[in-house]
């Protein structure tokens, strides 16, 4: 964990409103959602039976289409069955909130030990994408995208995010009311990866008015490993949440043109405070037109000096 994190969340207790007040003019920007996931958790449970899985996707589809009707002038809300990656040459940003039919089928060899799962997109794809939750580990794992799976375990609040970073700046004005809480215990059993003592208290920011630890059956989001996710020039820490992994695990980040929203919740259970900064990240993704990833991680637990430190630390 590098001390600027701590020291830029701590900077937030006297961060109410960052943006310079403005009159809240959509963009202009051309906005394509792909839908088909609901706002209850759909792993680990028995499956939902096919109505109620029907009325989830729909309400949650709505409430993304409300949402981005509030700040853009052109949105198109699709079902991700009818998605495949050219269509998002047509629009400036791509919201991928379901997982599409694949463009390349996994493979599973037992005897060998090899394991590739679905691809979605090819390696030369180039279009901002931003996904929702576990989505941008299961369509970007294939090509090589930091965005991994290191927990399905992130709640509703956000912590030890990058003040100056774009999404909480603007071009939508945004006020985020900090509070000190304890620190999520589970961070306690990473001692080796902080420098120091880590603080019974920490800044923080809700993020959801809903969340799983709250509400049995809820929507679960998702962080990402931080090991090597800065090595690189083309990907961004930004934010941190409440999970059950180490204080710097990636809840919101990106990766050349694929940007990770950790948090689960449809803007139907979004914070006032948190829909203008979920506004600014698609405004600020659709930046990285053209580009793609630098440095691809195919295998999502590629030893890195952190993964051998938390190695030392369980052998201990």
């Amino acid at each position: 964990m590098k001390t600027s994190i701590f020291t830029l969340a701590l900077a937030g207790l006297s961060f109410t409103a960052a943006a310079t007040a403005q009159d809240h003019s959509k963009s202009s920007l051309r906005i394509l959602y792909v839908g088909g996931t609901p706002d209850f958790d759909t792993y680990g449970t028995a499956a939902p039976d096919s109505v109620r899985m029907e009325e989830g996707v729909r309400k949650r589809m709505a409430s993304f289409e409300s949402f981005l009707n509030d700040y853009f002038t052109e949105t198109t809300v699709i079902h991700a069955r009818e998605y495949h990656q050219r269509l998002s040459y047509e629009y400036d940003v791509t919201i991928l909130d379901g997982r599409p039919e694949p463009i390349v089928p996994g493979v599973t060899d037992q005897e060998k030990g090899i394991y590739l799962p679905p691809g979605y997109f090819t390696e030369d794809f180039d279009r901002p994408v931003l996904t929702i939750g576990e989505i941008g580990d299961r369509t970007g794992r294939r090509i090589g995208i930091k965005n991994d799976w290191y927990c399905l375990c992130l709640d509703a609040e956000a912590h030890h995010w990058r003040q100056e970073h774009p999404i909480f700046n603007g071009p939508f004005a945004v006020s985020m009311t900090v509070r000190m809480k304890p620190t999520p215990q589970e961070a306690f059993h990473y001692p080796y990866y902080h420098d120091g003592p880590i603080p019974e208290e920490i800044p923080m920011w809700t993020v959801q008015t809903t969340g799983y630890a709250t509400e049995k059956g809820f929507r679960i989001g998702m962080v990402s490993r931080s090991w090597g996710y800065e090595d690189s020039p083309e990907a961004e820490y930004i934010s941190s949440g409440v999970c059950q992994k180490t204080l710097d695990a990636v809840a919101i980040g990106r990766h050349g043109n694929f940007f990770h929203w950790g948090f689960s919740a449809s803007p139907a259970y979004l914070t006032d405070e948190a829909k203008p900064v979920l506004a600014n990240a698609i405004v600020y993704i659709s930046e990285f037109a053209g580009q793609t990833p630098i440095a691809r991680k195919y295998n999502d637990r590629t030893a890195t000096r952190e993964y051998l430190k938390e190695l030392r630390h369980l052998l201990s």
